[in-house]
């Protein structure tokens, strides 16, 4: 474990060598929830990779936002710079939505295109065209589209319009509350945490 961390920071001091922005580097041998939960909760984003199959423990995503406040970007199979510039964002009439798209705004800035996408009853138009006229009133380029539920799931509807249109990244509100952790994701499941687009969540 200690050459992994070691590997780890040669690698990002190669990537940061040189770099405008102020950098820092942290480690420890601990359970990653608890390490990332301190750090998290004066940070204005936590980045996190793809899960791998691994003996080692991993974070999760869902909690971390929940703990924090902090949204989670989580960076999927493929992600290249050209990711964030078609910006689809999943919406459902809840508080957790509007934290995501607040937190989402430094992205959505710098996107080319942004899509909202409610999915059946989980959204009513007039709140979509709602947040489409946030988003141009502040020189935005977004529109709403407001799809039928087909019996999958909000999540694999997003996630398929997403993939099959070329939006790099998704962006949902996300809910972890009760003993059993019962989760909604922008009006989702759990599923959209098991696939491989890019995600931003927030809680």
């Amino acid at each position: 474990m200690r050459q992994a961390i070691a590997t780890s920071r040669a690698t990002f001091d190669r990537l940061t060598q040189g770099s405008s922005v102020t950098t820092d580097w942290c480690d420890s041998i601990a359970d990653p929830a608890v390490v990332l939960r301190e750090h998290g909760l004066l940070a204005d984003l936590i980045i996190m990779s793809l899960p791998r199959e691994s003996e080692v423990a991993q974070a999760d995503p869902v909690d971390l936002a929940a703990a924090t406040g902090t949204p989670i970007l989580r960076l999927g199979a493929a992600t290249s710079r050209e990711a964030f510039r078609r910006v689809l964002i999943g919406w459902k009439d809840c508080r957790e939505s509007r934290c995501a798209l607040r937190a989402a705004l430094p992205i959505l800035r710098r996107a080319e295109t942004i899509l909202i996408v409610g999915v059946g009853d989980e959204a009513s138009s007039e709140c979509l065209s709602a947040v489409q006229r946030y988003l141009c009133a502040r020189d935005m380029n977004a529109q709403h589209d407001h799809v039928p539920d087909n019996g999958k799931g909000a999540a694999a509807s997003m996630t398929e319009i997403a993939r099959r249109d070329g939006y790099g990244l998704l962006v949902a509100g996300a809910r972890a509350q009760g003993r059993w952790k019962e989760r909604i994701v922008g009006g989702a499941t759990e599923e959209l945490l098991r696939t491989d687009v890019n995600w931003l969540l927030a809680n």
